[in-house]
């Protein structure tokens, strides 16, 4: 299984036009140990799963099982986004969401 999950990260990898030292620098982890996950040496943990199948525009159960998952493509672009976008914008939408959520949870 952790080859066949390895396959699909390094074909979406490549697709994205990022190198592997890009894509470990982006998880926060070593390049050998990116390179060990696209290899299929290691398995690659659940929350770096979900960071990559947001960041690839994916399902999770597309990258763990190779079957095509439905989203809805307004969620995944937002959430391609907020996978790119730096500390500052990612607190924004967070107080946004958080108001907004309180705010509807007063209403109720």
């Amino acid at each position: 299984m952790e080859k066949e999950i390895g396959q699909r990260l390094k074909t979406l990898r490549k697709k994205l036009g990022w190198s592997q030292a890009q894509m470990a620098e982006w998880l926060c982890v070593s390049h050998r140990s990116y390179q060990s996950r696209e290899q299929g040496q290691v398995f690659c943990p659940i929350p770096d799963l979900v960071k990559l199948a947001t960041l690839f525009g994916v399902t999770l159960d597309y990258l763990i099982t190779g079957e095509e998952g439905v989203r809805d493509k307004e969620a995944d672009r937002f959430l391609r986004y907020f996978a790119l976008a730096d500390q500052r914008d990612k607190d924004l939408v967070l107080r946004i969401l958080a108001d907004a959520i309180a705010e509807r949870l007063e209403k109720t």
